[in-house]
């Protein structure tokens, strides 16, 4: 098994590795996992080769419409890749292509159609503007304008859903409780309702609503998430543990968190369930792709727009909850003389266990691989990246 950078998949380096696994006779499946599907509260995408030479590699996909099905699609490494992630022998024949790898989704109602697409292309514009602007103040007008004018499109195209939309929902446009999303992010005719609460009195809503409206041009349907239930980030904490020491050396400095810069970190509390990747270059490169900062809200809320007001609160996760989070045992342990910048590094580039010991757990125990392939990402469109000799995002995810 082979973990590495997304970017890393269409990069000569692996070229060269395909080459020389398929001259020794192996046959594999090529993956894009994302840590965040398997429960854990950090999104880390990264690359995954399982290969084997004895034969009998398990077929990650489970064939639609045949429940427990599970067809044996086994190929030798070196020839054409499918966008799936197959990796197909040159034979001459054409088989069954792969079914197409299903995007992950949050929970929600999708609409798909003619009318969808045109509240697609407002909804895409609407969070380009938002990306554009620095103020989260700005943001929140832009999004409660958006919600304002798809409320008046929906009364037009659906009257009586419009109307439960209203009933369901108090205050639907000014509302912050749900969200229109440019998601899937493949089908430009579509997107994604999502409910961060009233989640169960929506679904009764929209699963009322007629499933095709002809006159309309949309269609609806509740989407189920193919994740696992993220847990919370407290879990994975050790603030009760760390020494007064400790927990000096996390604390972000008053001069960092005073910086213009700052207010567009990412910020994260034990409550939450999600947090950005954690890189070898996290406590040394502030920025929103190298790591998530956590603030503990005890000494109040965190004013976004003036971090250092929650100077003392605001600190660094420290190298051992990010391996908790990784998935690694409580016994694995650093060397305690290494300088702390060091221990970032090599944690940064360490490999998502939870992922790799269940991608294991399939190869050698032969254990069901149905719900990894259900949390799979799309291996078309990761393009290199970087000078030549130079492996993509290496520079970005510091692997």
């Amino acid at each position: 098994i082979l973990e590495n950078v997304k970017g890393f998949y269409a990069s000569d380096a692996c070229e060269r590795w395909r080459a020389a696994l398929a001259e020794a006779g192996y046959s594999g499946h090529e993956l894009l996992l994302d840590l965040a599907s398997f429960g854990a509260p950090n999104h880390r995408t990264r690359y995954y080769l399982l290969a084997e030479r004895c034969g009998g590699l398990p077929s990650l996909l489970r064939e639609r419409g045949a429940p427990g099905g599970c067809g044996p699609r086994e190929a030798r490494l070196g020839a054409e890749v499918e966008c799936a992630g197959e990796i197909g022998e040159a034979t001459g024949e054409v088989g069954a292509a792969p079914s197409p790898p299903s995007e992950l989704l949050p929970p929600g109602v999708l609409a798909t159609g003619p009318w969808a697409r045109i509240q697609r292309a407002e909804i895409e514009a609407a969070h380009r503007a938002a990306r554009a602007s620095k103020c989260r103040d700005a943001q929140e007008a832009i999004f409660r304008e958006l919600r304002a004018d798809f409320c008046r499109a929906l009364a037009v195209a659906c009257p009586s859903l419009a109307q439960g939309v209203q009933g369901a929902l108090s205050g639907a446009a000014e509302s912050s409780e749900w969200k229109l999303l440019p998601l899937p992010r493949s089908q430009a005719d579509a997107f994604l309702m999502v409910f961060d609460a009233n989640r169960a009195s929506a679904r009764r809503l929209f699963a009322d609503a007629p499933p095709t409206g002809a006159a309309a041009g949309v269609s609806w349907s509740w989407v189920e998430s193919t994740a696992e239930a993220p847990r919370c980030l407290a879990e994975y904490l050790l603030e009760d543990s760390l020494s007064a020491a400790e927990r000096a050396e996390l604390l972000v400095p008053r001069s960092v968190l005073e910086r213009p810069f700052a207010r567009g970190l990412s910020y994260v509390e034990p409550r939450d369930v999600q947090s950005f990747c954690f890189t070898g270059h996290y406590g040394k490169v502030l920025h929103k792709s190298s790591g998530s900062l956590l603030h503990l809200p005890g000494s109040g809320p965190l004013d976004r727009s003036q971090p250092a007001a929650s100077h003392g609160s605001v600190r660094f996760f420290s190298p051992r909850e990010i391996l908790n989070i990784f998935g690694f045992p409580r016994g694995f342990l650093l060397p305690l003389d290494m300088e702390l910048r060091h221990r970032y590094k090599v944690v940064g580039n360490s490999i998502a266990v939870t992922v790799a010991s269940t991608l294991l757990r399939v190869l050698l125990l032969r254990e069901d691989g149905s719900r990894v392939w259900s949390h799979r990402q799309p291996l078309h469109g990761v393009e290199p990246r970087g000078a030549a000799g130079e492996l993509p995002g290496q520079h970005e995810d510091g692997a």
